[in-house]
């Protein structure tokens, strides 16, 4: 059983301070909001090369937003490092910046499939990049199932601002909700 870890030491930001902060950090690079993705799948891909150092293979879960687009770019360097990688999405990316991430992610040799709403494939780390801090509703369709599905491996997972399902600003899950 896996049991969550809650960094009490660590301050929390409301959804809305998360967005006023991403809105200023995309004003500082002069309104490029595709850069600061790069910057956020970048750094995600640090975290997870230091904290899981002796994961080998890797399953990056991605949505069709721009929760999605971060796992998109962390898989592309994580391939582009020698990870053994594969991504599984909900369905098409549904932003611009999301489809540009998918892309740099094929480009970077990535197999990108969809979820086929069964099981997926054992990886030593799974990244969760599904639904991120806009949720306010319980999940459903694809992305519940993909949620359910990742809760059935028995592997590390990694979730990239919250895990998915989780509602940010109450911090209780209304429906599915990756472990």
């Amino acid at each position: 059983m896996r049991i969550p870890v809650l960094l009490a030491t660590v301050p929390l930001a409301s959804v809305a301070q998360v967005r006023a902060t991403e809105a200023l950090g995309i004003a500082a690079l002069e309104g490029d909001s595709f850069a600061l993705m790069r910057r956020a799948g970048a750094e995600a891909w640090r975290y997870a090369r230091a904290n899981f150092p002796r994961s080998r293979t890797w399953l990056v879960c991605c949505g069709r937003g721009n929760n999605g687009g971060d796992g998109y770019l962390l898989a592309a360097h994580a391939a582009r490092a020698g990870i053994d990688v594969r991504v599984v999405r909900t369905g098409s990316p549904g932003t611009a910046d999301a489809v540009r991430a998918e892309q740099e992610c094929a480009a970077a040799g990535v197999l990108v499939e969809p979820f086929d709403g069964h099981r997926l494939p054992q990886a030593d780390l799974v990244v969760d990049a599904v639904l991120g801090i806009g949720i306010d509703a319980a999940p459903h369709g694809p992305a519940a199932r993909l949620i359910g599905a990742i809760n059935a491996l028995h592997a590390e997972v990694f979730g990239l601002d919250v895990p998915s399902g989780l509602d940010a600003d109450r911090g209780f899950a209304p429906g599915a909700c990756v472990v």
